[in-house]
Protein backbone atom coordinates (compact mmCIF):
# COMPACT_ATOMS: atom_id res chain seq x y z
CA UNK A 1 0.00 0.00 0.00
CA UNK A 2 2.92 2.65 0.84
CA UNK A 3 4.41 2.22 -2.77
CA UNK A 4 0.82 3.19 -4.38
CA UNK A 5 0.13 6.30 -1.94
CA UNK A 6 3.83 7.14 -2.98
CA UNK A 7 3.34 6.55 -6.64
CA UNK A 8 0.26 8.84 -6.10
CA UNK A 9 2.02 11.39 -4.63
CA UNK A 10 5.00 11.59 -7.33
CA UNK A 11 2.73 11.57 -10.07
CA UNK A 12 0.56 14.64 -8.70
CA UNK A 13 3.82 16.81 -7.85
CA UNK A 14 4.97 16.24 -11.73
CA UNK A 15 1.73 17.09 -12.55
CA UNK A 16 2.10 20.41 -10.43
CA UNK A 17 5.74 20.65 -11.60
CA UNK A 18 4.88 20.18 -15.24
CA UNK A 19 1.85 22.13 -15.50
CA UNK A 20 0.20 19.59 -17.28
CA UNK A 21 -2.73 20.84 -19.58
CA UNK A 22 -4.90 17.49 -19.77
CA UNK A 23 -4.53 17.19 -15.71
CA UNK A 24 -5.84 20.80 -15.03
CA UNK A 25 -8.31 20.54 -17.45
CA UNK A 26 -9.88 17.47 -15.54
CA UNK A 27 -13.24 18.21 -14.55
CA UNK A 28 -11.98 17.16 -10.91
CA UNK A 29 -8.93 19.61 -11.10
CA UNK A 30 -11.41 22.69 -11.80
CA UNK A 31 -12.43 22.75 -8.51
CA UNK A 32 -9.07 24.05 -7.78
CA UNK A 33 -8.52 25.81 -10.85
CA UNK A 34 -11.15 27.96 -10.41
CA UNK A 35 -11.03 28.26 -6.19
CA UNK A 36 -7.06 29.35 -6.05
CA UNK A 37 -6.27 30.20 -9.99
CA UNK A 38 -4.28 27.23 -11.89
CA UNK A 39 -1.02 28.40 -10.83
CA UNK A 40 -2.99 28.46 -6.69
CA UNK A 41 -4.10 24.91 -7.75
CA UNK A 42 -0.83 23.96 -9.02
CA UNK A 43 0.38 24.75 -5.12
CA UNK A 44 -2.42 22.97 -3.61
CA UNK A 45 -1.36 19.88 -5.42
CA UNK A 46 1.87 19.81 -5.28
CA UNK A 47 1.04 19.90 -1.09
CA UNK A 48 -0.96 17.31 -1.68
CA UNK A 49 1.89 15.21 -3.29
CA UNK A 50 4.14 15.46 -0.22
CA UNK A 51 0.89 15.24 1.79
CA UNK A 52 0.41 11.78 0.03
CA UNK A 53 4.57 10.92 0.08
CA UNK A 54 4.85 11.78 3.82
CA UNK A 55 1.56 9.58 4.56
CA UNK A 56 3.12 6.67 2.44
CA UNK A 57 6.64 7.00 4.48
CA UNK A 58 4.72 7.60 8.30
CA UNK A 59 1.90 5.97 8.46
CA UNK A 60 3.06 2.04 8.16
CA UNK A 61 5.75 3.11 11.09
CA UNK A 62 2.54 4.13 12.67
CA UNK A 63 0.59 0.55 12.38
CA UNK A 64 3.41 -1.33 13.37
Amino acid sequence: MPILISSIGVFVIAAAIGNWEWFFSNWRAQLFVKLFGREGARVAYAAMGIGFLLLATVAPQRLH
